[in-house]
């Protein structure tokens, strides 16, 4: 009871203050990012679209400038002398009848002083913490700059420290998972960067935290901020990059004795990230109903009945489930090289059964415990693209990078199980063979 109370009081306490500075943040008058808003709108209506790829070749470098018009327009809407009422409202301007070119109803806020008169009130919407100050002194396309600096600094930073903290092998993993995803695309989209953030931050602490009894709290909090930050995107791999390292770190120090403990563990970790992740979303619905005096839960479970099994285009479910899951795999590299889903497939079944392979040739004679929590870890990716098909299918172009979590830890997986003595001598005969002298 004692333990529950500490993390209800972490919640709570963690959530509080990101709503205090929420509102803090919407209590900057209209006034002081009017020009850098009419700037951004500007450039965005004349050199991009709503969904726009400077390199039409490569699906993965879509910037979804349709949800970062959204937030920059809720950013600029905000009431500042109703700054929570507003805050949870998440008002934009958008005609009736049609959701697209909203770059262009963007430019027409600030130029024509449009009425906000689209609630979307389901999110958070915490980016607009960060955004409404930011305008006041930058452009997006100066914080898409910034983002460039800050994300790439902070992944080097990242490999650096797992390289001397985990080895070079992690290292390597992570870097290749990374490059697999198409991280260079992600600064350029507001939307795509926050999950990002934490990522990388909550995997640094991971690995700095020296009283491991901190990590379950680490965890909670995480998962606050990936529902508080996010716009439904690529929350998991704030909750399984941090867990393929925190995993790896143990096994390096010879910590994780049997499966069924490692489980234990692994579940109470999914666990505190899961609650705080849900408990913050519905405390968004709660606060919602109550400061706006109406019912958002209709709104919110027909969203929610959408994105789970919601048919996109009239396809049929099952037909739905299998490209969520094909389309997101062919995001990645190399399997983006392939231009139809039978050469996707073919290519993805070529691809594990070398890593098989491998494996089955120079395999340890007693499976590591660690690697079956990799495997877990690996598909819960695949779990969310199955549970929430029709997003997934939808918008596999930005969700597919949920998937470096699932090369980092099937990649773990197979290489703590090889046998090096074993791949030495193996190599060290073909060396021979090729020259006897």
């Amino acid at each position: 009871m004692k333990g529950i109370l500490k993390y209800i009081g972490v919640f709570s306490a963690t959530l509080a203050l990101l709503i205090l500075l929420l509102v803090l943040s919407c209590t900057i008058p209209q006034k002081k990012i009017y020009e850098n808003s009419r700037l951004s709108a500007e450039f965005m209506t004349k050199n991009e679209t709503d969904f726009y790829n400077p390199l039409l070749s490569e699906e993965k470098f879509v910037i979804h400038n349709y949800a970062d018009a959204i937030w920059l327009s809720i950013a600029y809407s905000i009431d500042s002398e109703h700054p929570l009422k507003s805050a949870l409202e998440g008002k934009y301007y958008n005609e009736f009848g049609d959701r697209l070119y909203n770059i262009n109803f963007y430019r027409d806020t600030i130029e024509q002083n449009k009425e906000a008169n689209t609630e979307y009130y389901r999110y958070w919407h915490g980016t607009i913490l960060f955004l409404r100050p930011l305008l006041t002194k930058f452009t997006y396309m100066d914080i898409r700059y910034m983002n460039v600096l800050l994300l790439t600094g902070l992944c080097f930073a990242l490999i650096i420290l797992l390289q001397q903290k985990l080895g070079m092998r992690a290292a390597v993993i992570f870097a290749a998972a990374i490059v697999s995803v198409g991280f260079y695309a992600v600064p350029y989209c507001i939307e795509y960067v926050p999950m990002f953030y934490i990522m990388f931050i909550s995997s640094i602490a991971v690995l700095f935290l020296k009283d491991k009894k901190k990590i379950p709290y680490l965890f909670l909090i995480t998962g606050i901020c990936s529902n508080f930050f996010d716009f439904l995107t690529v929350e998991t791999i704030t909750l399984c990059v941090p867990l393929v390292l925190h995993f790896y770190e143990l096994y390096r120090k010879g910590k994780i004795k049997d499966f069924k403990n490692s489980l234990k563990y692994f579940i109470k970790l999914c666990t505190l990230w899961l609650g705080g992740y849900l408990f913050t979303w519905m405390s968004k619905w709660l606060i919602a109903s109550i400061v706006l005096k109406r019912n958002v839960m209709t709104n919110v479970m027909e969203s929610v009945s959408q994105r789970t099994v919601g048919k996109v285009q009239e396809t049929p479910l099952l037909k739905q489930l299998i490209n969520a899951l094909i389309y997101n795999i062919r995001g990645l590299f190399p399997f983006n090289l392939t231009q139809n889903t039978t050469g996707t497939v073919i290519l993805f079944l070529a691809v594990l059964f070398v890593l098989f392979a491998v494996w089955f040739l120079y395999r340890k004679k007693k499976l590591e415990e660690v690697s079956k929590v990799f495997f877990i870890i690996a598909l819960i990716p695949y779990l969310r693209y199955l549970v929430m098909s029709n997003h997934s299918y939808a918008h596999y172009w930005f969700t597919f990078r949920a998937q470096i979590s699932s090369i980092m830890a099937v990649l773990l997986a197979v290489t703590v199980n090889i046998d090096k003595d074993l791949l030495k001598k193996e190599v060290k005969l073909k060396l021979l063979r090729r020259n006897p002298k």
